[in-house]
């Protein structure tokens, strides 16, 4: 008698079924990843405490460190994409980019460190070089950023609600007519957050998914 729990068919079909959930559970942290660290660098953003300051403020208390803020907070973002691909989650999202941001100045501070005591003992007349570590993700904030430029005002504003703040349709509606944006919080707008929301998401995920 053929034993059931070796059946090829039904093994393959179930590490398919959980592959592709776990495919989606990626990209939804993905997403909000990216709607997250969009608001953080955006000064605009009242709704967010914004990180730029914070990166500074670490920068300056170590003067070796020669990163802009800017190359600071995109490393931060590219080891949270890793983390997030090898199917972790983030939690807090403003605790994890201010202990990235400062683990990465203090990482640069060291080898900063290392490298000048090593050219003042063993080769005093080596020409400086750039700092070490490699930017070599920069397509992935360039897709990001292409992405972002898609979504007008209103369908950012939706995928916050929506992704970050974890709102239900019908709490989108109340706030859109509290603000005076809709007239009546019904099964009718509800439908069309839904589609906007999903338009919205398909332009987010245009220049950039999980396999880019």
């Amino acid at each position: 008698m053929q034993n059931s729990n070796c059946n090829p068919s039904f093994d393959a079909s179930t590490t398919l079924r959980e592959t592709f959930v776990k495919s989606k559970e990626i990209q939804a942290q993905i997403d909000l990843l990216n709607l997250r660290f969009l608001s953080m660098i955006n000064p605009e953003d009242k709704d967010t405490i914004n990180i730029i300051p914070y990166v500074v403020m670490m920068i300056k208390k170590f003067p070796l460190v020669k990163l802009t803020a800017q190359e600071v907070c995109h490393e931060s973002y590219i080891r949270s994409y890793k983390k997030i691909i090898k199917g972790e989650v983030i939690k807090n999202y403003q605790g994890w980019f201010k202990k990235v941001s400062f683990n990465i100045i203090r990482e640069e501070n060291a080898k900063e460190k290392k490298r000048i005591g090593l050219q003042e003992r063993l080769i005093p007349n080596i020409p400086n070089y750039d700092s070490p570590i490699s930017f070599n993700n920069t397509d992935k904030m360039t897709k990001l950023y292409a992405s972002l430029e898609t979504l007008n005002t209103q369908e950012f504003k939706l995928l916050k609600l929506k992704i970050v703040e974890g709102m239900t349709y019908e709490e989108i509606g109340n706030i859109l007519v509290e603000q005076g944006e809709e007239t009546m919080n019904d099964a009718t707008l509800r439908a069309k957050l839904r589609q906007q929301l999903k338009r919205a998401k398909a332009k987010l995920r245009r220049n950039f998914t999980v396999d880019s």
